[in-house]
């Protein structure tokens, strides 16, 4: 998945941001919506007076709950991990794990 990065839609006084939280060194995404308010530090979640006290219009308010909630559900489905090439990689890697100490020969400690 080459280019993975946040993705917004702009109002006045803030944005909604959907972001990938990246998990276990990239076998998991776990997909997440804020609203960030211009001037306010931390995020508030997507809902409908929020996105009103951000600009957007009242009537449009609840339309982009659903876009955002069915957005989300997309990415989920799509997205579930990082990289599907390399966690199937690293299951043959770590499942290799244990024939090769079977077959590595003992550390000899000399004086």
């Amino acid at each position: 998945l080459k280019g993975l990065r946040d993705m917004e839609a702009p109002f006045p006084e803030g944005h909604i941001c959907l972001l990938p939280i990246i998990q276990d060194f990239g076998r998991n995404i776990k997909w997440d919506a804020r609203v960030y308010v211009k001037g306010a530090a931390g995020v508030l979640p997507v809902a409908k007076e929020v996105l009103i006290s951000i600009g957007c219009p009242e009537a449009e308010a609840e339309v982009w709950v659903g876009r955002t909630e069915r957005a989300l559900t997309a990415l989920r489905q799509m997205y579930p991990a990082l990289l599907p090439e390399l966690e199937a990689r690293l299951k043959e890697l770590e499942a290799a794990v244990p024939k090769a100490l079977l077959e590595a020969e003992p550390a000899r400690v000399s004086d």
